[in-house]
């Protein structure tokens, strides 16, 4: 699967156009997307933390609460119960489901 690395918007307007032809990919993110790499998740629906930090990183985070299209499914280093709950509880992905998985 590919990973995406870098925040460019021609990465995002790339990955629309194959999603919508059934590539699947995986997203590494580096840091924080922005808006329009949301609207890009929504649609990829999988996401890879680097670190359980990322977890609670306030740049993303209320963002990913309009990821509507497609459940969330992401891969993440191992997390504490208290960890997942907390951000669980902040996702509103509409009505899909949050899966997580540990490496």
């Amino acid at each position: 699967m590919p990973t995406l690395f870098r925040n460019h918007t021609d990465d995002f307007t790339a990955l629309r156009s194959l999603r919508r032809v059934g590539a699947k990919f995986q997203m590494r993110l580096l840091q924080g997307p922005g808006l329009d790499g949301f609207d890009a998740l929504a649609e990829v629906g999988e996401l890879r933390l680097l670190s359980p930090g990322e977890l609670t990183s306030l740049d993303w985070l209320p963002a990913l609460t309009r990821v509507r299209e497609s459940a969330l499914v992401m891969t993440a280093p191992p997390l504490s119960m208290e960890d997942i709950e907390s951000f669980l509880s902040r996702l509103d992905i509409g009505g899909e489901t949050a899966v997580m998985t540990s490496e």
